[in-house]
């Protein structure tokens, strides 16, 4: 079917069948698709504000530059689907499937992603300030150049992620999984990072000044040219890793 550019705003669509449907540019803000079956619907540039898409079927749909602004997105299914340059601002995903999806440029900010499985997704330069993704599995994802600016990743699973040049000032990762990922130049001044564990992570070049560090597991890591400056490792375990190149400058490594 044909809905491009349709006005279908405050409808009621919800566990309809709309596999495949052309909603391109549609205006579907305060719309119902509660448990609608979307796959592969092209939703590009749709305007989706304030909708309910808990539940939803949207594997494989494209949703690139389309608006979902303040949308519930909870428990909805969007595998491998395309939300790159989407606006995603204060949406809940909480417990969403995302796995493989492409975030590439979405806005994320104050979005609720806490439960939601982003393993595999790319992130690559998505803005993510203030997201909630605690308890998230982001195993394998791809957060390149993402902005995470006072984001909240408690209990995250991040596992082999790929956090090269993440701006991740004031985030808090506390017991956070980070064992195998790539940290490189990436920026944590003033993280919270106790009982985190970045064994086996490389952390070349990244700035942890004033971070909190307290209790976490930093072993087997590369730490060539990290700043560690005035930085909380009291009781931090570091394992044969290698401290010669670091800059623990005024580090409490208590214990």
């Amino acid at each position: 079917g044909n809905c491009a550019g349709a006005d279908l705003t405050g409808l009621n669509l919800s566990g309809m069948s709309l596999q495949g449907i052309n909603f391109q540019s549609a205006y579907l803000g305060e719309t119902n698709l509660t448990n609608a079956e979307l796959r592969n619907a092209d939703l590009t540039d749709a305007d989706l504000r304030n909708s309910k898409l808990n539940y939803a079927d949207l594997r494989y749909a494209d949703l690139s530059n389309a608006d979902i602004y303040g949308s519930e997105v909870k428990n909805a299914n969007l595998i491998y689907a395309d939300l790159s340059n989407a606006n995603l601002i204060y949406a809940n995903l909480s417990n969403a499937y995302i796995n493989y999806a492409d975030l590439t440029y979405a806005d994320l900010r104050y979005t609720d992603l806490s439960n939601a499985d982003l393993n595999y997704a790319d992130l690559n330069e998505a803005r993510m300030n203030y997201a909630n993704l605690t308890n998230a599995d982001l195993r394998h994802a791809d957060l390149t150049y993402a902005e995470l600016f006072s984001g909240i990743l408690n209990d995250a699973d991040l596992t082999g992620a790929f956090l090269t040049k993440v701006s991740c000032t004031l985030c808090s990762l506390i017991n956070a999984d980070l064992e195998g990922a790539n940290l490189e130049e990436s920026d944590f001044y003033l993280a919270k990072l106790t009982d985190a564990d970045l064994t086996r992570a490389n952390l070349e070049g990244a700035d942890f000044n004033k971070a909190k560090l307290k209790d976490a597991r930093i072993a087997e890591a590369d730490l060539n040219s990290v700043d560690f400056r005035e930085a909380n490792l009291t009781e931090a375990y570091f394992g044969s890793s290698d401290l010669t190149d670091a800059d623990l400058s005024e580090a409490d490594l208590s214990e």
